[in-house]
Parts: C-alpha cells; sequence; structure tokens
C-alpha cells in the first residue's frame, strides 16, 4: 500500500492543478496578464488575454489590455484592432478611446485621432491625460495656440504633469514666446529634470540674447545625457555666435558631427574651417 501511495497522490494533485487551471475564469486571465503586463512579460501577457478572451468572447477589457501590449510594441494596427472591439463592446470606454487616438495620433492619421480624443473628452471631461493628448495632436499640424489650450487644461487639472509644461512650451516657443516657454520649462525642470527639457530651454534662452544661460543648461543636459548630440550642438552654436568662444564651440560642434547630429556638419563647414 504504502508503494502505490505516492504515485495515487501524484495523480489527485495534478488532476486538481488541471482542474484549478481549467477553472480560472476570464477576469483571472485578465488580471493575471496585466500582472505580467506591469513586468514587461508582453508575450505571457498577450497569452493571458488571448485565454481571457476565449473565455468570454464579449469581454471588452481583455481587449482593451491586449490592444495596450500591442501599443507598447509599436504594432499599432494591431492595437487600434483590439481598441475597435473593446469600443464596439462597450460604447464609452474613455480609455479605449483615448489610446485608439493616441495611436492614431503615432500613425500620423491625425483626423482620426481628433475624433477619438474629442469623444474621450466627452466622456471624462475632468481626465487631464485626455487634454494633453489631444494637445499633443494639435501640436503635431502646427495648431500651436489650440495645442497651448489644451496643455492649460491640463495643467489646471493635474499641475504635476511635467510633460504638459514642456510641449506647452515647445508650443510658446513655436510661436515665439520664449519668455512664457522658459517659465513653463522652469516648472517642467522642477517637476521632472530631463536632458530634453534643459535643451529647450537653453535654444530659448539663446533666442532672448542669453548665449551664458543657454550654455549653463547644455551642459546640465550634457550631465544627464553625455551622448546627447543636440546639447553639444546648441552649447557650440552658443559660444561660436553668441560668445565669440571659436575654440570651444567648433570642438562642441565637432562632437555633435560625431554623434550624427545633421546640422552640425553644414555650421562646421560655414564657421568652423
Amino acid at each position: 500500500m504504502k508503494k502505490i501511495a505516492i504515485p495515487l497522490l501524484s495523480v489527485f494533485l495534478l488532476s486538481f492543478s488541471l482542474t484549478a487551471q481549467a477553472q480560472l475564469s476570464a477576469e483571472d486571465y485578465d488580471g493575471k496578464g496585466n500582472n505580467l503586463y506591469t513586468r514587461g512579460d508582453y508575450t505571457a501577457a498577450t497569452e493571458c488575454f488571448n485565454k481571457a478572451i476565449e473565455a468570454k468572447p464579449d469581454y471588452a477589457e481583455a481587449y482593451y489590455h491586449r490592444g495596450l501590449v500591442a501599443d507598447k510594441l509599436g504594432a499599432y494596427e494591431a492595437s487600434i484592432e483590439d481598441y475597435n472591439k473593446a469600443i464596439e463592446l462597450n460604447k464609452e470606454y474613455y480609455l479605449a478611446f483615448l489610446n485608439r487616438g493616441i495611436a492614431k495620433n503615432r500613425m500620423h492619421d491625425y483626423d482620426a485621432a481628433m475624433k477619438d480624443l474629442n469623444r474621450a473628452i466627452e466622456l471624462r471631461s475632468d481626465q487631464a491625460e485626455a487634454y494633453y493628448r489631444r494637445g499633443d495632436c494639435k501640436y503635431t499640424f502646427e495648431d500651436y495656440r489650440g495645442a497651448i489650450l489644451d496643455f492649460s487644461k491640463a495643467i489646471s487639472l493635474n499641475a504635476l504633469m511635467p510633460d504638459a509644461y514642456y510641449h506647452r512650451a515647445s508650443a510658446e516657443c513655436a510661436l515665439q514666446d520664449y519668455k512664457a516657454g522658459i517659465l513653463d520649462l522652469d516648472k517642467a525642470i522642477e517637476l521632472y529634470p530631463s536632458a530634453e527639457t534643459y535643451i529647450l530651454r537653453g535654444a530659448a534662452k539663446k533666442e532672448l540674447g542669453d548665449a551664458k544661460g543657454a550654455v549653463v543648461d547644455c551642459n546640465e543636459a550634457i550631465k544627464l545625457d553625455p551622448v546627447y548630440a543636440e546639447a553639444y550642438y546648441y552649447r557650440g552654436i552658443a559660444e561660436l555666435m553668441g560668445l565669440g568662444k571659436k575654440n570651444e564651440g567648433c570642438s562642441d560642434l565637432s562632437k555633435a558631427k560625431d554623434l550624427e547630429y545633421a546640422d552640425a556638419f553644414y555650421v562646421i563647414k560655414k564657421y568652423c574651417q
């Protein structure tokens, strides 16, 4: 009897395990998939969302979450298909409209993106992210004033969005309102300093004739990202044309050229040879 107890126990445990697995609900698979997605295991996450859909074909959340995985992988057409299905199943699915709009914007389908983002705002007018994303879309097709309005609304709903300040500053600088841009970039840096933000602020300072300030911001950008070609380029321009430091400026422009920043080639040819 003792010799067959262990095999019988193994069979029982295997049977119990298979039964438990078979009893997983669509919601269970969806939750497991979300955990895997959070950990960056996109293949396993997709498999879980597939099983959730198999278990419950009208489960809108599973299609939406599978769309997020495709989005993360840059497969925007696939993500849009899943967002379409999620919206078909839930006509008021705010997040599906929001993310479908973002995906369409990335595919340069701007009119369709605007329609989705408008709908997202209709559904949830209290969400800063929707206004921020619509502002980003407007900025892409150079509606800078419209973009500023949306970024401002996003900031009024969430004053702790560094990207909203950064992109509002980008639009302001595009309209040559450099002073307003610098104020927004000050706030963006306070919230989350990044090389890109320092570079934009440095470029704005240069436009206002503050070459020294531009160099200081480029220095900060290089500290954060030592191989950021644009930082060397703008520092070189500020040194060369703003401060009259040809050797330092041409050295930075040469570094930018080595990092394959295209504009540096032209400036070096014109001013450094």
